[in-house]
């Protein structure tokens, strides 16, 4: 069902227009841009049992990775993470030193440039990398 139950979800469409990502707390759905169909049922995004919650997301711009920043700090963390945006699949999964405050993607989707404000930096996430840039 494409039905979203409570009024704050955050929705972002897709540059290209292929899809509609919708977050709430640390639920992540995304849905087909022309149809609205879900294309992921919902899934949280949460390793413990406190949520987690999502703090930014990011499709690249030929529609096939879905970049999503999550964390709430303390022993928690923070995250980057990439997925394969037609299955859904995790791609690949980075620790950050503090919350993503803006995401945009780059290389056609192939990475992600970030900016950190604590501590003040824009840093590079690029896909079969695990050093951070």
């Amino acid at each position: 069902s494409n039905r979203l139950d409570h009024p704050s979800w955050q929705l972002r469409l897709a540059a290209d227009g292929s899809a509609v990502m919708a977050a709430r707390f640390d639920q992540l759905v995304l849905f087909d841009g022309e149809r609205l169909a879900v294309r992921w049922e919902p899934r949280r995004l949460s390793e413990r049992e406190a949520s987690s919650p999502i703090r930014g997301m990011e499709m690249g711009r030929d529609g096939r990775v879905l970049w999503v920043s999550t964390g709430r700090g303390g022993a928690d963390g923070y995250r980057i993470h990439a997925f394969d945006a037609a299955s859904g699949r995790s791609l690949q999964r980075w620790v950050a030193p503090s919350w993503a405050a803006s995401l945009q993607s780059l290389e056609h989707g192939r990475a992600l440039v970030a900016l950190l404000p604590n501590p003040g930096e824009v840093q590079l996430f690029r896909l079969g990398e695990t050093a951070v840039r």
